[in-house]
């Protein structure tokens, strides 16, 4: 019985370990023309204070062939809701997309493919009205 008891408590262990496990963005390359158009955002998970949770997203980012672009879209984090309705300036060099470069809103996505095959972007951000910085994946598709 002891042993029985052993093992169960080992796999449930692990499965926790193996479920709160990051998710990897590999880092891919991305061509202006595959990137420009509007991104539905399926996803997001985050990382505050080295715990994982997923948010509630809902909305779009879209990317423009000209630099410009316009983010229309909803999360709530840590049960603080946030709505992103603004335009933006974009460059990308390899995996790197850059947002607003040299102003007080800059901010880098690694754009990249998950372990599942779809398309996800890494960048970070903060908890609204704090100074807690949130590591922040985003499952996107077009």
């Amino acid at each position: 019985m002891k042993t029985y008891l052993g093992i169960s408590i080992f796999s449930l262990l692990l499965f926790v370990l193996m479920a709160c496990e990051d998710q990897e963005t590999i880092p891919e390359e991305v061509e202006v023309d595959e990137l420009v158009g509007t991104w539905t955002i399926e996803s997001a998970t985050y990382k505050v204070l080295g715990i994982r949770q997923t948010g509630d997203v809902s909305g779009t980012i879209t990317f423009n062939e000209d630099g410009t672009g316009k983010n229309d879209y909803t999360f709530t984090i840590r049960g603080v809701t946030r709505i992103k309705e603004d335009e933006f300036n974009w460059e990308h060099d390899g995996a790197i997309i850059t947002f607003d470069k040299d102003t007080e809103f800059e901010n880098q996505w690694t754009w990249g493919t998950g372990a599942d095959g779809k398309r996800q972007a890494n960048f970070k951000d903060e908890v609204p009205n704090t100074t807690t910085e949130v590591d922040v994946t985003v499952v996107l598709s077009k």
